[in-house]
């Protein structure tokens, strides 16, 4: 299990080369330089939604590190 997954967001992946987005495993591999975005479940919404600062990450060179992209 990643460092960083609660259990309660889902994490969507964007490929440095293709640019495409998709859900990805918090537990499997992360290629390093692709983008994470963490969508976290929303009660009142029914829903996973982006939180703005909390969301955007980046996968270090050690592939395993996430990285807050300001």
């Amino acid at each position: 299990m990643k460092k960083d997954y609660q259990g309660n967001e889902l994490w969507s992946a964007i490929s440095p080369l293709t640019g495409k987005r998709e859900i990805i495993d918090p537990e499997g591999e992360l290629i390093p330089g692709e983008t994470i975005v963490k969508l976290y479940y929303c009660k009142r919404l029914d829903g996973y939604v982006t939180v703005l600062g909390a969301s955007l990450f980046k996968v270090a060179l050690d592939g395993c590190t996430l990285e807050a992209v300001n």
